[in-house]
């Protein structure tokens, strides 16, 4: 609602795809390519000031595990995934190894999907990534081997 609100006073300014998913998706004027949208965008109220407690707490437990584990990450308050089934954190690992093209890997959690196509109330985590983006990296002689760690795991067979 605060988006909309927001970004209702600079309808007339804002992209004919941002005017459209004005009224569809809003959350998706975020990640507008065009440089006008982008411009009001910087000004538009932030997702942290609007969560709800469970949400927070839930943020802060993806903090504290990403900063106990050592891993690199920053808060993009304005990254969005184009599907709208994901709940609480969206993800992105990006490299500035592969010029325009950087994000390798990307998803999200998404609680309610089984439950929303007739399944159980069912956790999960979801994500994609770029198979030949990744093998870019792996020779790359600025990314030694030592530097890349990846693990896939499969859950059966």
């Amino acid at each position: 609602d605060k988006l909309v609100h927001y970004f209702s006073q600079f309808k007339n300014d804002l992209s004919a795809d941002s005017q459209l998913r004005l009224e569809k998706n809003p959350l998706r004027i975020l990640d507008s390519k065009d440089a006008k949208d982008r411009e009001i965008v910087k000004g538009c109220p932030q997702m942290k000031d609007s969560l709800t407690l469970e949400s927070q707490k839930f943020f802060d437990g993806v903090v504290t595990g990403l900063e106990k584990s050592g891993i690199a990450f920053e808060i993009d308050s304005k990254l969005v995934r184009g599907i709208d089934y994901y709940t609480h954190t969206v993800f992105e690992f990006v490299t500035d190894q592969l010029g325009a093209q950087g994000t390798v890997l990307a998803g999200g959690r998404y609680d309610g999907l089984i439950a929303l196509m007739g399944g159980p109330a069912t956790a999960g985590v979801g994500w994609a990534a770029g198979v030949e983006r990744l093998a870019e990296l792996v020779p790359n002689e600025k990314l030694p081997q030592t530097q890349l760690k990846a693990a896939i795991i499969p859950a059966d067979e």
